[in-house]
């Protein structure tokens, strides 16, 4: 059983991506790191020991922290490279889903819950997310990848996520959902999680305004997940 990171980044990051590297390197044996556009490893991920470069012949935006393997004991984190994760990230993750009611679940700290409506309005959400403190585990739709955490045996096939370039979430979501995995967002502090200041963000750029195909994704698990913004020690049920 190895603790191991996910990562994947590209050029525009360079002002975040070693303050994110940092942040969570130390906390795990292995980071697999993604560098789409990359022609080159940069030298100064050198004293990053266990920072494990991978360049992939094409870019794969933010699919790219799905294309590490990982056995089926492994516990992954799936991270992003303009996030800072506090030094007991790891250690809060572990301790909080092992004390999670809920069981076979895959876990994060930005939740969300799609709103009634969602099909007519849009992409409407109520968010569960990883800036205002949380005291209970809340049973969510979606979760931020950047946020997960979940047993190498969870994790998608990348070649069931490659397609889904800029949105990941969603993708992951319907994933999710298909195989019956419960998706919860952890207790955590306040500001647990940092988000670092970039020029461009997949928000602003692509899902606010989804196309017709991507929407569909989100029907298909919008709206399914019974008991979805309720604290999980309220869930009733198998695994419960």
């Amino acid at each position: 059983m190895t603790l191991r990171a996910h990562m994947a980044t590209y050029p525009a990051r360079r002002e975040t991506l070693p303050r994110a590297l940092a942040s969570i390197a130390p906390q795990v044996d292995r980071v697999i790191l993604v560098l789409n556009d990359y022609a080159e490893v940069p030298e100064w991920l050198g004293p990053f020991a266990n920072v494990e470069p991978v360049l992939p012949p094409d870019d794969l935006k933010d699919t790219g922290k799905f294309l590490p393997e990982a056995a089926p004991d492994d516990d992954v984190f799936l991270t992003d490279d303009d996030l800072l994760y506090p030094s007991d990230y790891v250690a809060h993750t572990l301790a909080a889903a092992a004390d999670c009611a809920l069981r076979d679940a895959v876990f994060g700290y930005h939740g969300s819950c799609l709103k009634p409506g969602f099909r007519k309005t849009g992409f409407d959400r109520q968010y569960f997310g990883m800036h205002r403190a949380q005291d209970r585990d809340i049973l969510v739709d979606m979760i931020g990848t950047g946020t997960v955490y979940l047993k190498g045996r969870q994790l998608p096939p990348f070649a069931e996520m490659a397609s889904a370039r800029r949105f990941t979430d969603i993708r992951f979501a319907r994933l999710c959902h298909a195989a019956g995995l419960p998706r919860v967002a952890l207790r955590h502090r306040a500001a647990f999680i940092e988000e670092l200041p970039v020029s461009e963000s997949l928000y602003r750029s692509f899902t606010r305004n989804l196309p017709p195909e991507v929407f569909d994704e989100v029907k298909a698990f919008g709206r399914k997940t019974p008991g979805a913004g309720r604290p999980v020690d309220e869930q009733q049920g198998p695994g419960a």
